[in-house]
């Protein structure tokens, strides 16, 4: 019950979440890119020209890349104009737009070298970026707002500062860190124990069959933190996560004892024991950026942890066998039970798509599955406690 009330508990943000995001985007004006166009001038200075309906506003993104130049719009909510427009000048290769967060848009120019000096123009008609090579380094102006005659101007947050030397102004940086939190339910591959012992009774052979069934399924919790960062375009993200789950291993005993003076006349005597155990881990999750659709994103990686934890056992009994010796006659006084801790390395797989309605906030379903099975020196054999987990939390970028 306890368990059911934390899944709920979860989903109930979740529908406030999206319901306040779809109230958010039915409030503001549609904003469109609706046309990109370039031209180069005998001095050597290419001009892109964005052509964009409604009002916006741009910043700068540090991508930590000298031959890449990255600039934000906001809000957009479509983009009309093809994703790339290759340009094959010796100096500037092409042109990129795409839609990274639920209203912002990004337009990328790859140059074959360094970034030029460059400024950012607002228009009538949208803005136009001014690309100064080596050969017309000129001193750049601030840009001063344009007296529109439209009815929602274009508004300008970003402004280009002074650049005579040629050096790229300050660029605001993209979040790359993030905290992760989320909640979720596991689920064992094999939920059922078994292990069979004999022993030695009255000069004849006894045997016990204990059986556990491990609870599917049981609640997780998990946090994470981590950093998402580029190599040759490519977007990974690094995790070191904690994770902390309980479950129940109830289990039921079955022996079969010896009559104390007719051979062969095994007798029977059965109970059960509600049991539990526990499991805590630290991992770290690299994962690979898959697929990215407008804000959808879907990461894949191998997950490594170490985890340290207990289960409960049977450990010994102790029976009193009355006349006439039936099963009926034998009663248990006393019996005791082990809680057996172990410290093993597992390893798994993971999935997840990740929706970000906010710059700086994503909704996450993540998928794991979990390969581990740990040594129980009581029951003289390996534990399976592989599972598939399946998480829902949110990803707070910083």
């Amino acid at each position: 019950m306890r368990n059911s009330i934390k899944i709920f508990s979860v989903l109930i943000l979740f529908i406030f979440l999206s319901a306040g995001t779809m109230i958010y985007s039915t409030q503001q004006p549609v904003t469109e890119i609706k046309e990109i166009s370039f031209q180069k001038t005998i001095t050597n200075k290419i001009e892109i020209s964005l052509k964009i309906e409604g009002a916006v506003k741009y910043e700068i993104i540090d991508v930590n890349e000298p031959n890449k130049l990255v600039i934000w719009f906001s809000p957009i909510k479509n983009v009309l104009v093809d994703s790339q427009l290759e340009i094959q000048d010796a100096q500037l290769l092409r042109v990129r737009v795409e839609k990274v967060k639920l209203e912002v848009a990004q337009v990328v120019l790859d140059f074959a070298e360094r970034i030029p000096a460059f400024n950012i123009i607002p228009v009538e008609t949208g803005f136009k970026i001014e690309l100064l090579f080596e050969e017309t380094k000129k001193k750049v102006q601030e840009p001063k707002k344009i007296e529109q005659t439209k009815t929602e101007p274009v508004i300008i947050e970003e402004k280009v500062q002074e650049n005579a030397s040629g050096e790229i102004p300050s660029r605001k940086k993209e979040p790359n860190y993030y905290i992760f939190v989320k909640n979720g339910i596991g689920r064992f591959l094999q939920p059922d124990i078994h292990v069979n012992n004999s022993f030695q009774l009255y000069g004849e052979s006894g045997s016990l069959a204990e059986h556990y069934r491990l609870d599917n399924p049981n609640y997780i919790f998990d946090v994470i933190i981590g950093r998402v960062f580029t190599i040759k375009n490519i977007k990974f993200r690094g995790s070191l996560g904690f994770s902390t789950w309980s479950f129940k291993n109830d289990g039921n005993f079955q022996f079969s004892l010896p009559h104390p003076f007719i051979s062969n006349s095994n007798r029977s005597l059965s109970f059960a024991e509600n049991n539990s155990g526990s499991h805590n881990t630290i991992y770290v999750s690299p994962q690979m950026l898959v697929i990215k659709i407008n804000d959808f994103q879907i990461w894949a990686g191998p997950i490594i942890g170490y985890a340290e934890g207990k289960i409960t056992s049977f450990s010994d009994i102790d029976f009193s066998d009355n006349f006439p010796f039936t099963s009926s006659d034998i009663s248990i006084t006393s019996k005791s039970f082990v809680e057996e801790k172990f410290l093993s390395w597992w390893w798994g797989i993971s999935g997840s798509v990740e929706y970000r309605f906010f710059p700086s906030l994503s909704l996450l379903l993540e998928l794991n599955y979990i390969n581990f099975s740990p040594d129980s020196g009581n029951l003289n054999q390996k534990i399976n406690l592989s599972r598939y987990q399946l998480f829902l939390g949110l990803q707070l970028f910083f």
